[in-house]
């Protein structure tokens, strides 16, 4: 029967202990783009809420196993899919100038 480890090699402290070291373990986790959405809420004329989401989103985690603070996301929404179901209001926020990430993206 053999086990097997994944840590770094075995190394000994100034007591004599034995330290093994669990290696560095990433997962690396894909939105899923068919089940996942940006959402959205905001307050309309100080009276209701309009509720939104942009439909196309793509991303990457990489999670670092032993370190949670040395993870990582990368994320990317495209603006042209906002959806808040009025298509008149749609059209409005896909006008150039109204979302500024367009033009920071898109020149």
């Amino acid at each position: 029967m053999s086990t097997t480890c994944n840590c770094e090699t075995p190394e000994r402290d100034k007591s004599g202990l034995v330290v093994v070291q669990p290696k560095a373990s990433i997962s690396t986790w894909t939105i899923d783009r068919v089940h996942s959405t940006a959402q959205f809420k905001v307050k309309h004329m100080m009276i209701s809420n309009v509720l939104g989401e942009f439909t196309s989103i793509t991303g990457v985690l990489e999670r670092d196993e032993n370190d949670a603070t040395k993870s990582k996301i990368r994320a990317s929404i495209d603006a042209d899919t906002i959806n808040t179901r009025e298509p008149q209001r749609d059209a409005h926020l896909k006008r150039r100038g109204f979302l500024p990430c367009r033009e920071a993206i898109r020149p």
